[in-house]
């Protein structure tokens, strides 16, 4: 059930036995790293291209995801992608697949997650980029999927006006009444790492009201929105477009 309310709540996440490696809190580059080098959970990567070339088999939600998104871009004419947070690079990794010619490049604020990335699939061209400080690379769209959990809402109105004079497409996890409840019950369980945020709709709709026009889409599983700055929405206007 939606919620229209503008809700943020703390995001838990039980590792379980391997909280030990990764700790309490997963709001550090050292702890994605550990994540993602000394775990075997679904956030993990392989240590070898064999094992890479293998993790979208068991991410099925994402092809389909990718699938969505490859005809939105194809459809508004998009040559060159920067996407930020890639992670374990599965969505990435498909579009490459999916559309050869586009231009592509990944980044991570997560040195180790780079070189491993850089290691596992040199094709993803990844390279380092800390979304919270650093400006918008080059590219005709900047792509924020999955990770609006990552930034509390003063980094993430930051980031938006350091990208305001650039195109987004944003694919995010919506808080609703369901995940409410399951994050409240969360919060008792010792071993629960803090693991970002999560909002309502009305809260991430909220986040770029004073730097982009958003156009709500959706992407197979997911809640996404095409944002275009305001100055660019404010021109086509006063030229009658």
């Amino acid at each position: 059930m939606a919620i229209g309310l503008r809700i943020t709540v703390r995001h838990y996440y039980d590792f379980r036995v391997e909280r030990a490696i990764v700790g309490s809190d997963l709001g550090t580059p050292e702890a994605w790293d550990r994540l993602r080098a000394r775990t075997t959970g679904r956030f993990s990567l392989p240590e070898a291209r064999e094992g890479f070339v293998r993790l979208p088999e068991s991410h099925e939600e994402i092809a389909d995801r990718a699938r969505a998104i490859d005809d939105w871009l194809a459809n508004a004419g998009i040559d060159s992608i920067a996407s930020y947070g890639v992670g374990t690079g599965v969505l990435e990794w498909w579009l490459t697949r999916l559309r050869a010619g586009r231009r592509i490049t990944c980044t991570d604020y997560a040195a180790g997650t780079v070189r491993r990335l850089n290691d596992l699939a040199p094709e993803l061209h990844a390279c380092g980029h800390d979304l919270r400080r650093d400006n918008p690379l080059t590219a005709d769209l900047h792509l924020f999927h999955r990770i609006d959990t990552e930034l509390s809402n003063r980094e993430w109105h930051d980031v938006l006006e350091r990208f305001r004079s650039e195109s987004i497409f944003i694919a995010a996890e919506v808080l609703d009444l369901r995940r409410l409840t399951v994050e409240l019950l969360a919060r008792p369980l010792i071993r629960a790492s803090r693991a970002g945020f999560l909002r309502t709709r009305a809260a991430l709709e909220a986040l770029w009201l004073t730097t982009h026009q958003g156009l709500p889409l959706r992407m197979h599983d997911l809640p996404a929105w095409s944002l275009t700055p305001l100055g660019a929405v404010a021109e086509r206007r006063s030229a009658g477009v």
